[in-house]
This record gives C-alpha cells, structure tokens and sequence, in this order.
C-alpha cells in the first residue's frame, strides 16, 4: 500500500453540539495492525504490509460535505514519514459516524464505524451501557483493533467492520450445484450437467444438444478463466463446438490442479467439470447479495461491467457500481430498489428491465430462505434474444445454519479445503490456516489473536489461528500438535497458555504425549501461566523432555522467530537441521 489515511466523517447524533465535533483542532490516535484484515466496501480483502505506529495529528482543514457532516483526511505516519493528503471528500448519512482507511490513490480499504458517547452523563448514544461506557456493541470487540479518538468533548471509539486477523468461514460449494439450488428458486441459468471423465463430458454435450458448450473446471476458487492447470494448460473455462472437444477439453482438466489468483501455488484439484449450453451473449452484468456489517444487514450490489475484472471495476471505476440496502428481511427490497439497480445494469422498460427484476428478486429470496451469506452472479447476462440468464454464480452459507440447511451442507467438498481446518473440526479445534512458518497453539480467541500479533511484530509470520478453547482435552491436545508437527509450512510451535478453564497441566500431558508418541522434529516454544502452573511445569520437568520455556510472551515470540530462521536459514544452503526431543 503506497500510503494509509485514517479518514474521519464525523455526523453527531441529533441532541449533540455539533461545534465540538466540527474543531479545526481535532486531534487523532490511530493504530493499525500490522497483520489485521479488512474487508473492503467492493469485497476485496487488503493487509497491511507492516506495522503502523500511533501517532497524533492536528487538522487544520476540515472538509463540509453535502450530508451536513464535517470530514477530515489524517495521514497516518508511517516510521517517520510524512504521506501526501488525499483529496477524495467522504460523506456519511448515517445516525453515527464512518471511518475510512484509504490509500493514497482515494481506494477505500476499509469503512469502520464510529460510536460517539458524551464526557458527561446522559448524552450521546452507547455512553453509560456498558461497563466500560462504550455502547453494548463493543463488548465483544476483543479481537477487534482499536483506536481512540478525542474530538472536544466528545470521545468516539473505532471498530473495523471486519473482524481482524482470523478468516471467516463460510460453506462454499461448486458452480454446478450452485446451479441447481438457483433453478428451484426459478432463476433462469443456462442447461448444463456435471462430467466426472471425459466420456461422461461428452455424452452431457449430446444431452444438451446442439454444438455450442462452455466446459469449466469446477474448483472453490475464483479468477478460474485466467488459471493455469499443473500440467502447462491454460485457463479453466473454454468453449468447444462439437462433445468431441468437450472430451478432449475434459481430459485436459480432470485429474489436475489448477493454479489461480485466490487459491496457493499448488492450485485447487478438479474432480469434476462442468458442460452448459454456449450463450451467445449481448452483454455482462454483475449482480451479487451480501451481508454488510456497515448496513446491518443484506445489500444488493449490481454493475453494468460484469466478467473476470470486477475486482478492477470496483477498484477503478466506482461509479459504475451500484448498491441498495434491504431494510426489511422478510419483504426484501423495494420495487424502486429492484428498478433502479436494474437500470444500473442497463436494463430498460424495452429491454428486459421486468425479467431482471424477477431475477433479482427470486435470488433474494434464495438468499434469504438457505441462509446464504453471498450470491454472487458474475455474469448476469442478456442474450442476444433478450433473455436474462444466471452463468455464473457463487453461493457461499452461513457455518451455523448447518442444523437447518442439511441438504446443501451434505454439497461440501472437502477435498476442496484446507486439509489442516479440516482434521481440526473433526477434533472440535478452532482453527484457521495461514501462510507463516511459526505455528500456533493458544488458549482463547483473544489470547490467540495476540500473540499473532506479537509474533509480527517480532518479525515472524503465523501459521495459523488456533484456539483450544476452554473444554480441550490431552487427546484434543495431543491432535492439535499432530496437525501443527505434519504441516510442512511449520518450522516453529509457539505454546502461549495461560490457565484459566483451561489449566495448564492439562495442556502439559498433551504437549507431553504428543512429543512422545509422534515424530515431534520441530522446535517447540512454550510459555504457561495460570491455573496449575507449577504443577505442568513439573510433569515437563519429570518427563526429561527439554523444550525452550519462557515466562515473558514477547520472550517467547522472539525466540520462536529466532528459531524459525535458523531452520530457514539451514534449509536455503541445503542443511537439514533436525530438533530432537528429548535432546
């Protein structure tokens, strides 16, 4: 990123004075995470590439905008170094404030949103209803990063609209089953069947007839028609004009791996590819519903310029999208909604404008009824006949709705997913893989986040989120270093516990057994305190094993780090270093 902004558009609320929020002298605190994670309003996901110290800024030229409200662009610096103002201007109509993190090029990277509470009692909405004084939103914001903002009298906390650090997970399942659930909520896609070889593609093209197809490769991953399959071949969607080349098309497909820009170097398998009618297309949409944490709710989001290079649309040419919030669940959105994002699209009363409508409509009720978290359609297409067809589409539900949505959770491939998060829900293990070398074993999401944290800022990279949780077990245990000790990114473990549900001599006979019954070659790092403290680190003392043990988590972090390189630095001149436990 060539430069961060902290942008500041204050709006307070009706029975605030409004001359305390509108000072020129305004000073900010800023503070973002080195390794937070945040999701933008087009749906790209930015990090930041390092750490970005606090620092104090005074405004001098606060900006008014056409909401009423007073808006500021704050630098943030960065080791020392000033960043040129950015000159975008951001409005906010909501009750509340917004924060935007923006680079320098006016991209927004990340919307956060703004609770103001009075110094005195009785004013400002969340001021009084917590303990803290915070509104009760932020009671459960401990993962969250945080800045504090003092604006006269007023004091306005900051809280990321995406939850930092950890990933959420959500079911994601194929194009083709995909296509099913859309055509029994009557949304009109193009006939198509599922190959698993190329006999099976061929005879699915002489079911649909004709001598048009489109063959894709069905991988959890998008960006698919620009991939590259582990066997040199380029792209995983192509068209053919006979169900011979479906089957040559096939065979070059099934059985690979294809490489694209959301999956790693290894690529996603493909099992299965996908055979559907060739529409001879007029133009491409884009159409998707989501959940915005900034919207409380569902928003529809639609663009003219569909295809592969939405993500540049967005990022480029903001103006072509188009964006409506649903304010009541059950109802859905408006006719003038529905009207408006169709228009957006290109859609007129001669051209297709009710048919797109009733499509935007009939996925929003998919959307709502399958507790689905995205229904992205990219391209919502017009045929050169004036149809309205559903090419693509990305459907993703949401994790906790399995116990009412069992059909469409029996549609997860799990070969499609991190092999690692996968042995770790078996075990009930709160785990999320990552691309660092030091893995991590930690108590408590917040703990867990932390020392994520520390790591970074020590100058290593996390492998992985992983929270015991309270109700671990020494099997559970034991299983939670299996899966750190048999990931090859791994070249350090990092044990931070500190015992309070869970206690500490619990995790002392995991890390013990694990040591003992498995190939355990990877240097361990482990740092206890809490509940039966002295007693686990009397059963490590008695078991002869010999590990680095540190009081102090930056101590342990740094040595972890330190450790780390050493097998790295080993590995780069072709020297294999080996750990023994015991040594």
């Amino acid at each position: 990123l060539p430069s961060l902004y902290m942008v500041i558009v204050l709006q307070p609320p009706a029975n605030a004075c409004n001359s305390a929020l509108h000072d020129p002298r305004l000073a900010v605190e800023g503070y973002l995470h080195p390794v937070c994670t945040f999701k933008t309003v087009d749906g790209v996901v930015s990090s930041s590439p390092d750490a970005i110290r606090p620092s104090r800024i005074k405004v001098t030229q606060p900006e008014r905008n056409l909401t009423g409200c007073t808006t500021c662009w704050l630098p943030i610096v960065r080791s020392g170094q000033h960043e040129e103002s950015a000159k975008q201007v951001v409005g906010s109509s909501h009750k509340n404030a917004s924060v935007w993190l923006s680079s320098g090029s006016g991209n927004c990277l990340a919307v956060c949103s703004l609770n103001f509470r009075s110094s005195k009692s009785g004013a400002g909405p969340g001021s009084g209803r917590s303990r803290h004084g915070w509104g009760g939103v932020h009671r459960r914001s401990r993962q969250m990063q945080r800045a504090a903002i003092r604006a006269g009298r007023w004091a306005v906390r900051v809280r990321p609209s995406q939850q930092s650090g950890a990933q959420v997970r959500f079911l994601n399942i194929h194009e083709y089953l995909s296509h099913d659930i859309l055509r029994k909520f009557s949304v009109p896609t193009a006939n198509g069947f599922p190959a698993r070889t190329p006999e099976e593609a061929a005879e699915a093209a002489r079911k649909i007839g004709g001598k048009d197809f489109v063959v894709k490769a069905q991988v959890l991953a998008g960006g698919r028609g620009k991939g590259r399959f582990t066997n040199g071949f380029e792209g995983g969607v192509h068209a053919a004009n006979s169900p011979g080349q479906v089957r040559d098309l096939a065979a070059k497909m099934l059985g690979q791996h294809l490489v694209t820009k959301q999956t790693d170097s290894k690529g996603r398998p493909v099992d299965i590819v996908y055979v559907v009618e060739r529409l001879f297309i007029r133009r491409e949409c884009y159409f998707a519903i989501l959940l915005d944490r900034s919207a409380n709710g569902p928003v529809l989001v639609a663009s003219p310029k569909g295809g592969m290079d939405i993500e540049k649309v967005a990022a480029e040419t903001p103006d072509f999208i188009f964006k409506a919030a649903v304010d009541d669940l059950e109802a859905g959105p408006t006719d003038d909604q529905l009207s408006t994002l169709a228009a957006g699209m290109g859609f007129s009363e001669e051209n297709s404008l009710d048919e797109a409508k009733k499509v935007m409509s009939s996925l929003y009720q998919l959307f709502r009824k399958t507790d689905a978290t995205l229904v992205e359609i990219n391209p919502l297409c017009e045929t050169h006949d004036g149809r309205v067809r559903c090419t693509d589409a990305k459907l993703n539900f949401d994790d906790n709705a399995e116990y009412r949505q069992k059909e469409i959770f029996e549609l997860r491939d799990r070969k499609q997913e991190d092999p690692r998060e996968v042995m770790a829900s078996e075990y009930g293990l709160n785990y999320i893989g990552l691309d660092g070398n030091i893995g991590c074993l930690v108590n408590g999401a917040g703990l867990a986040m932390a020392t994520m944290d520390i790591i970074k800022l020590q100058g290593g990279s996390p492998a992985n989120f992983l929270d015991l949780g309270g109700g671990a077990t020494e099997r559970t245990v034991t299983k939670a270093f299996e899966i750190l000790n048999m990931d090859q990114r791994v070249e350090a473990i990092l044990v931070n516990i500190f015992g309070g549900i869970m206690k500490c001599d619990v995790i002392a006979l995991g890390l013990i057994a694990a040591v003992t019954t498995t190939d355990m070659k990877k240097p361990l790092v482990v740092r206890l305190e809490g509940t039966n403290v002295d007693e686990a680190k009397k059963l490590i003392e008695d078991s002869g094993l010999r590990m680095m043990t540190c009081d102090d988590l930056e101590d342990a972090a740094r040595k972890a780090v330190r450790v780390a390189e050493i097998v790295r630095m080993a590995r780069d001149v072709h020297i294999d270093v080996k750990f023994e436990l015991p040594l």
